[in-house]
């Protein structure tokens, strides 16, 4: 517990991890997992309530750090990751294609303490630009250890990734005759929905 009425406290305050949101008069001055800095001290001077705060032992990782070692392990072709954001990175198609998820590899990493690991359903075609896939970790630090626990289960074929569609030499078979402006109308729908995945 930090009390920001007590000097010593604030002066000893930089480098601690705040674990709650703090608001001043209405508005948000600190978030969850920020470093408190120099700069911080005079923010501290005016606050009254006691702030839940932690200091990171050795071999422990900042909740920013830990996911995005998360979100870079569990990355394939296909997909970047973005900067985090409130602690949670997000990973997103770099390209149209279908989304490949190895969802019994991302049960087994939810299943270590403190690892939230989520993604889109397997096989759904995406779009550049869309978030398929999302990293971060419930604490805001984790023993390393943890964190390589869970990057050992995504070792080896990418968890995440969309695979880029193929031409394909495509043949449709109808049960009925058609001709003219029916069988016209009917070729260019075709041509069209074919188009958008490439053939």
């Amino acid at each position: 517990i930090l009390d920001p009425t007590d000097p010593d406290a604030r002066r000893n305050a930089p480098g601690a991890i705040v674990c709650q949101v703090i608001k001043l008069d209405g508005k948000r001055v600190l978030n969850k997992g920020q470093r408190l800095t120099e700069t911080d001290v005079s923010l501290l001077e005016r606050l009254t309530q006691p702030i839940h705060a932690v200091r990171l032992d050795p071999g422990d990782l900042h909740e920013d750090a830990a996911a995005i070692r998360l979100a870079t392990a569990i990355s394939g072709e296909g997909v970047t990751r973005r900067d985090p954001v409130q602690s949670r990175v997000n990973i997103i198609a770099s390209r149209k294609g279908l989304l490949r998820v190895d969802a019994r590899r991302v049960r087994e990493m939810n299943n270590h303490f403190g690892v939230a690991v989520f993604t889109l359903i397997d096989r759904i075609p995406v779009l550049p630009g869309k978030i398929v896939a999302g990293a971060k970790i419930t604490p805001v630090a984790m023993p390393e250890t943890a964190i390589e626990a869970a990057e050992a289960i995504a070792a080896g074929d990418p968890v995440v990734r969309v695979k880029p569609y193929l031409p394909r030499k495509v043949g449709i078979v109808t049960t009925e005759g058609l001709r003219g402006p029916l069988q016209e109308r009917f070729q260019q729908v075709v041509r069209q929905k074919l188009a958008w995945f490439g053939s």
